[in-house]
């Protein structure tokens, strides 16, 4: 009887699949016959992609969100408004962000309310949790459903290694020659990544606003994964399509990709390949910050500094009423205190954003300071997806079961005093922005709910990130959250590079035939 049901079932998602085709952007030689389905647009997805297309195959990419910049996927900071107000885009980044697990509570009632209104207190109104404990929850993790901005490239955390050395900056610095133009700092996002003419090449499709739900594995052979569906979010009913392809690669996040294979292992009765890793072994960097307004003494030194004279001299004349003689063509500050033995964080130093109008940003500086958290069996830390309630997006919500050992908060309180000494060095305190911990999976660099291994009981993916007991079954996340290690930094450069080993053994794997099932 199943087998009746879901045949019927998959002829009905047949009938729909040509209307996802429609989306591609020469709608007169649409792609039919796809080589891989790529879900996430970030810098993963994006690589995937590139590699994919430069080989010659025919490459579909589904995306929850929207493509909000021109071209899509340009980082957001590059738009003039964001290069002049940094303010601006801290703000767009926040509005973004959507918070993953929101516990809800019966102290928070509205006493002020019209009586005669209505209250209760929701439980999947914006992914609020009740079953969420707050004392384990990552208040602030967040995910974003607008990847193709590019908010994952800003690197400047990428640096990872314990000895200090010299690399490039994922920026193009432009300087003009009139002292009123204000240069650039262009970041690396993921247009830039997979490149204008891959994003226009006829074997790319992008597929936005619709959500990945469901992979489906073949009933008569479940190591092989025969179908994705996919959901138009801008329609109501009849909006699932069903996209088969030769292999399928996730690149969701750390949260959203375990979240699609629980979805799938529950709503397919056939699926019979365990992966009791899934969720686990979690790390969430713990994470300080601070601003603060540079001391009277370095401006003054910097201002005197020959370097820089002919520049000071250039803008005092052109504005003569500035009080902070600091050029505007000065790019912002990028800085880093690397990891060490002794010093078991990581700090980087940047321009800073006061978010007043009373304080010029050219003199504010942020430290942001991030731990190398571990996780073990007595902790168990880990994201577990509950079968009854549901997110914003109707799939499994996310609970988080997160602690902080004794010996990571002995180091986390070393690494606050010392941001503190540190910046108080260079200058005072921004009011608001005292040095303080950031709440829980701020950091949004989460690691290990896919974790890469040898063992299936310990690992989700191999080491060319296919998920074990599966031959067609790729993953790869934003967050790197495959990676084994506890690191301080951002992840997605060691991300990158791990797409790109993956994607060179699909396509080894696609010319010897291999996925011709």
């Amino acid at each position: 009887m199943n087998l009746k049901i879901c045949f019927r079932l998959s002829i009905i998602f047949f009938a729909f699949i040509e209307k996802a085709y429609t989306l591609s952007k020469n709608e007169d030689s649409p792609i039919k016959n796809f080589d891989a389905v790529i879900v996430g647009s970030g810098p993963m997805g994006c690589t995937f992609a590139r590699k994919l297309i430069e080989a010659g195959y025919k490459v579909a990419m589904v995306d929850v969100g929207a493509s909000e910049s021109n071209p899509p996927g340009q980082h957001f900071i590059n738009a003039y408004r964001y290069q002049v107000d940094s303010n601006a885009f801290k703000n767009s980044v926040k509005a973004h962000m959507h918070l993953l697990s929101v516990p809800t509570s019966d102290d928070a009632y509205p006493d002020t309310l019209d009586q005669i209104s209505t209250f209760e207190n929701g439980t999947i109104h914006l992914n609020q949790n009740p079953d969420q404990d707050p004392q384990l929850n990552l208040r602030a993790e967040a995910a974003s459903y607008c990847w193709w901005h590019g908010y994952s490239l800003e690197w400047r955390n990428a640096k990872t290694s314990k000895k200090s050395s010299e690399l490039p900056l994922a920026v193009r610095y432009e300087k003009g020659d009139n002292p009123d133009e204000i240069p650039f700092n262009f970041r690396t996002g993921p247009h830039d990544i997979l490149r204008k003419e891959n994003f226009e090449n006829k074997n790319f499709v992008l597929i936005e606003q619709h959500l990945a739900q469901i992979l489906h594995p073949k009933i008569d052979n479940t190591s092989i994964i025969d179908g994705l569906i996919i959901k138009n979010l801008l329609k109501r009913g009849q909006n699932e399509i069903l996209i088969k392809t030769k292999v399928f690669i996730i690149c969701a996040g750390a949260v959203n990709t375990p979240q699609l294979l629980y979805n799938s292992m529950i709503k397919n009765s056939n699926w019979d390949i365990e992966i009791p890793a899934l969720g686990k072994n979690l790390c969430e960097q713990t994470m300080t910050t601070c601003q603060i307004v540079l001391s009277k003494e370095i401006v003054k030194k910097m201002l005197e500094d020959p370097v820089w004279s002919e520049d000071v001299k250039k803008h005092k004349e052109a504005y003569p009423n500035d009080p902070i003689p600091i050029p505007f063509g000065v790019p912002s500050p990028h800085c880093s205190i690397p990891y060490t033995d002794k010093r078991p964080w990581y700090c980087e130093v940047f321009g800073g954003s006061s978010g007043t109008s009373y304080v010029d940003n050219r003199v504010t500086l942020g430290f942001n300071c991030f731990d190398a958290p571990h996780n073990s069996e007595e902790l168990n830390n880990r994201v577990e997806f509950s079968k009854k309630n549901k997110d914003i997006y109707g799939m499994p919500q996310p609970m988080f079961y997160v602690r902080t050992s004794e010996k990571d908060a002995e180091i986390n309180h070393k690494m606050f005093s010392d941001m503190t000494q540190t910046a108080l060095s260079m200058g005072g305190f921004l009011p608001g922005n005292e040095p303080k911990f950031l709440p829980p999976g701020s950091a949004l660099h989460m690691t290990g709910t896919v974790r890469m291994g040898t063992s299936k009981e310990t690992s989700v993916v191999d080491t060319n990130l296919c998920v074990h007991g599966f031959r067609n079954f790729t993953l790869e996340l934003m967050a790197s959250s495959q990676q084994v290690k506890a690191i301080t930094a951002n992840p997605t450069l060691t991300s990158v590079a791990l797409a790109i080993k993956s994607a060179n053994d699909i396509i080894k794997k696609l010319k010897e035939g291999a996925f011709d099932f």
